[in-house]
């Protein structure tokens, strides 16, 4: 089977993660639909600067379940999480701020499954909420992705 050139010194799951996190950058409250516009969006757990922010999105690639495929290839099911921190405001109802993050974030996701050819696929493994911070104004929503992708066994850069 020929290799398909190498794009750069990146493994797959490095560059499917950078494009993930440009699909949020280039979303805009307002546009298409989307509520909101984040005010910023880090490869890292949200941190005490995050609560300074009306809202924050921490994008974070966690564990990785690898399956020999066809031929000389490896077939990838990489979990994401979105980790969405809002400040509410006098007034909003916490459940009702974060259930359209989440789905802010569902659509997003949705958009290009294949994130340009990156992947095979992008499904929902669930979502929750959490308002117990709602005492300072701060809470959070999280939604997990299961992103699925192949690349070949003897160099994680390449793809198929």
């Amino acid at each position: 089977m020929p290799q398909a050139p190498v794009a750069n010194d990146l493994s797959r799951r490095e560059r499917i993660m950078e494009a993930i996190k440009v699909l949020f950058v280039d979303m805009l409250e307002g546009v298409d639909g989307y509520t909101v516009t984040w005010d910023r969006i880090r490869r890292a757990p949200i941190d005490s600067h995050d609560a300074t922010m009306r809202s924050s999105l921490a994008i974070l690639d966690t564990r990785e379940i690898k399956n020999p495929d066809v031929h000389d290839l490896m077939r990838s099911t990489m979990r994401v999480i979105f980790e969405a921190k809002y400040r509410t405001m006098q007034g909003d109802e916490p459940s009702t701020e974060l259930n359209r993050l989440i789905l802010d974030i569902q659509r997003k996701v949705r958009e290009d499954i294949n994130l340009g050819g990156l992947t095979l696929n992008i499904t929902e493994a669930g979502n929750e909420i959490d308002i117990e911070g709602h005492a300072d104004n701060i809470v959070t929503a999280t939604v997990f992705v299961d992103v699925l992708y192949r690349h070949v066994i003897s160099d994680p850069r390449r793809g198929i």
